[in-house]
């Protein structure tokens, strides 16, 4: 009798996989049991193997490590590897480095706590002339710690404005009472039940554009301005009222200036047990005449303990 050509292919196949599927049958407890996955699954001692060639049966998860990875999968076995190699390297972590590791992870030692302490988050570039500047690292990981009250003062986010303008049409629009931005714990939503602000104002920043015979046509002058060091309930070093002041607006002849700020990108600058927040603080500004409209930024990251790094102050 001819066989379909494909079965005939899958033959040698199926002949190989057989003695293979029948010695994990043979003295499995689960196999014959349940006959349906829903079943098979929900006794915690099983697993649901499924195959192409051969027929889907309930297996002892000890006994469905035996099948061939590729021909079976097998429900859960590649999350339950993953994890358990994970508890493995974790257990190797904790015997050969656990007492140097802070105490609040010793406390809470779990796989998202592990990462977000092995995870690189900032990277610090020295330059020639011993310039350092920081930058922030991203990674897709979200740090997980319960907290009382749900508040982590270690996991920092923004409050206040986003963006808002500073000068239109050379005239200040900016309201200093709405117009300003923070980072403070996450489901921190009212930073004057905080306490401990501190007032802090830059030096003078400026940029200005002259013609070509070198007569000034516009300029913006400011220093960047912030509330730092608020702590919650004790712990910490927080931020508040960011944003930029404006110190001297300039516009020759039929010259325009306009300005907006803008806060981002709020971080944990400092550790779990001491947490620094900070974030991004930009301005930018746009000066606009008859004939061109060029528009220029300065950006910095402003930290709670009162420091700060520029991290471009050029041209668009």
């Amino acid at each position: 009798t001819m066989l379909p050509c494909r079965l005939s292919l899958l033959l040698p196949f199926l002949l190989l996989l057989s003695p293979l599927a029948a010695d994990a049958q043979g003295a499995d407890a689960c196999n014959g049991k349940y006959t349906d996955q829903a079943s098979c699954d929900a006794d915690t001692t099983c697993t649901w193997c499924k195959a192409a060639a051969v027929p889907s049966s309930c297996f002892e998860k000890a006994n469905a490590k035996k099948l061939p990875p590729g021909v079976f999968e097998c429900d859960g076995s590649s999350q339950e590897s993953v994890l358990a190699e994970a508890e493995e390297w974790m257990v190797e972590i904790l015997e050969k480095h656990g007492k140097s590791l802070p105490q609040w992870l010793q406390n809470n030692y779990t796989l998202e706590n592990l990462e977000y302490f092995l995870t690189p988050a900032i990277l610090e570039v020295t330059r020639g002339d011993n310039i350092t500047t920081r930058h922030r690292v991203k990674h897709d990981y979200v740090y997980k710690s319960k907290t009382r009250e749900g508040i982590d003062p270690s996991i920092i986010w923004q409050i206040g404005k986003a963006i808002w303008n500073l000068i239109n049409d050379n005239t200040p629009t900016v309201d200093y009472t709405i117009d300003w931005t923070g980072a403070v714990p996450m489901n921190v939503s009212d930073w004057t039940q905080m306490e401990n602000f501190k007032n802090w104002e830059s030096d003078q920043f400026s940029f200005k554009f002259k013609n070509g015979v070198g007569i000034l046509l516009t300029e913006f002058d400011w220093t960047w301005v912030c509330q730092y060091g608020g702590d919650y309930n004790g712990v910490g070093h927080y931020l508040t009222n960011c944003g930029a002041s404006i110190k001297k607006i300039y516009a020759y002849l039929t010259e325009h200036v306009n300005v907006s700020c803008k806060g981002s990108a709020p971080f944990n600058y400092g550790t779990h047990d001491d947490p620094v927040g900070g974030l991004d603080l930009q301005v930018v500004m746009e000066s606009n005449g008859k004939f061109k409209k060029t528009v220029v930024g300065c950006q910095i990251t402003m930290m709670g303990n009162s420091t700060y790094d520029i991290i471009q102050c050029d041209q668009h």
